[in-house]
């Protein structure tokens, strides 16, 4: 039995665990939450979804993606591809001529409060820069009870990866957890900016991405570009709107399911992995 309940949860009739082989799942895990996405890779279309808020433990995350996969007979040793993205502010950025990999702890310990843990980083061409990145200790126990690891990857590296190629003119983008966010400013295909803000009001929330975008360009100007657990009806985006002209929703990269009524920049980060 589950120790968690899921605020979101979807088996699509295409469903097949013949296809099992053809299947790919991207797991994203965020402080307090936690989300996976099952889909045919030579489709590219969703087949599950489940995502959970309120999860103190990774332990219970862990376990809920190996009931569900236990309970609907999925061998995870015969998935064609298999992600966890670490969703949190817990990371470093250092450009690829000064990055040392014997120096990984310092970046972090140097970047981030909460650098315990084992560290690893990944290079991302698009930004000619490495993002180095911790995982706790729990999460990596309960990921190796797995019988299949997954390709660890940070949430900045994807959004670095899949936004800046595309990129056109100078626009601002903001991904949203539930008690912090990241901001990356781009410049066409040029990265200008990325960093963290953690925020307990709807004030504080705005007063950071004004203030960046400030940096850069006018309010009426510069487009600001959400994602990640903000929608159209909450405080957020009404009081963004006050100050910032131009506010829109990132459109994903693949569609989530009609059954399921939730906006697909919610879960951005997952969706531009498939």
């Amino acid at each position: 039995m589950a120790l968690v309940s899921p605020y979101i949860s979807y088996i699509g009739k295409e469903f097949d665990t013949d296809r099992i082989k053809e299947y790919g799942l991207t797991i994203q895990i965020s402080l307090g939450g936690f989300s996976f996405v099952l889909y045919d890779a030579s489709l590219r279309q969703i087949v599950a979804l489940q995502a959970y808020n309120n999860i103190n433990s990774t332990v219970y995350a862990v376990s809920a993606l190996k009931e569900f996969c236990s309970d609907n007979e999925i061998d995870m040793a015969s998935l064609k591809d298999f992600l966890c993205v670490v969703d949190d502010s817990n990371y470093a950025i250092v450009p690829s001529p000064l990055f040392e990999p014997e120096h990984e702890r310092t970046y972090l310990d140097f970047c981030s409060e909460n650098s315990g843990g084992i560290v690893m980083s990944e290079h991302v061409g698009e930004a000619d820069c490495n993002v180095v990145f911790g995982i706790d200790e729990e999460l990596s126990e309960s990921l190796r009870s797995m019988l299949v690891q997954p390709v660890m990857r940070h949430s900045a590296a994807v959004l670095m990866e899949r936004i800046l190629p595309k990129n056109q003119g100078l626009k601002m983008y903001v991904n949203v957890r539930q008690k912090d966010f990241d901001i990356m400013v781009a410049q066409d295909d040029k990265l200008k900016f990325y960093n963290s803000f953690g925020f307990d009001s709807t004030s504080d929330f705005v007063y950071y991405a004004v203030t960046v975008m400030r940096q850069f360009g006018s309010t009426d100007e510069l487009e600001l570009i959400l994602a990640g657990l903000v929608v159209q009806k909450s405080e957020v985006f009404s009081l963004l709107q006050r100050y910032v002209r131009n506010v829109n929703f990132a459109k994903a990269h693949t569609s989530l399911p009609d059954e399921l009524d939730v906006p697909g920049h919610c879960l951005y980060v997952p969706l531009s992995l498939i």
